[in-house]
């Protein structure tokens, strides 16, 4: 009995030994083999070719800034037109006058920027006063501190 129990514990381990091996074979088999590279700089170019006749589908509404006088329109309506061609000629006077009036609001913000800058240094200056200030005290409660610790008025 202890014979047969000893041949059939020593055919089990053959026999797993064997499904173990046909496994592992099986395994590298259909296993699908995978490569990996660290990632580089590389460009990808896409180019296309054709051919073909590009028609508007829509219309654009040309508008001018406010302030500004159209003085003359270069084109008609259902004209064609292509990038660069000049659609309307302003009027120079309400150029020049929009011009002046963004010089005054630069100057404004200019003058504005100055008053910011002076009002900062007066804070910082401020705050420095008020730091020796309490500097001071600081200081001044640190020689009373010896002083009172030994029973003696401090003058």
């Amino acid at each position: 009995m202890k014979k047969k129990l000893i041949q059939a514990t020593c055919l089990f381990f053959v026999m797993m030994l064997i499904f173990t091996i046909l496994s592992r074979v099986s395994d590298s088999v259909n296993v699908i083999q995978i490569q990996t590279k660290n990632p580089a700089n590389q460009m990808i170019t896409h180019e296309v070719k054709g051919s073909g006749k590009v028609e508007g589908s829509q219309e654009v509404a040309v508008f001018v800034l406010e302030n500004l006088q159209v003085e003359q329109v270069m084109v008609h309506a259902g004209q064609t037109v292509k990038k660069g061609d000049i659609l309307l000629k302003l009027s120079q006077n309400s150029i020049q006058a929009a011009l002046k009036n963004l010089d005054d609001k630069v100057k404004t913000l200019e003058g504005q920027a100055k008053d910011l800058e002076s009002q900062k240094k007066v804070n910082s200056q401020k705050r420095s006063r008020h730091g020796l200030e309490i500097l001071m005290i600081w200081l001044c409660k640190a020689e009373m501190f010896p002083w009172i610790m030994q029973g003696r008025k401090f003058r």
